[in-house]
């Protein structure tokens, strides 16, 4: 899981070098992440 997600954001670094985010865009990023590590602690528990 944690390959995958640090996989995930290696891949969101060299795009974001390539698009400028915007706020919007940032924290809709930031809240898929949060969301994707309570469903993993929920699973991994």
């Amino acid at each position: 899981m944690t390959r995958r997600i640090s996989y995930s954001l290696k891949k969101m670094s060299v795009t974001s070098m390539q698009i400028r985010w915007t706020p919007e865009a940032l924290e809709e990023a930031l809240n898929k992440i949060k969301i994707s590590d309570i469903n993993s602690g929920k699973t991994s528990r």
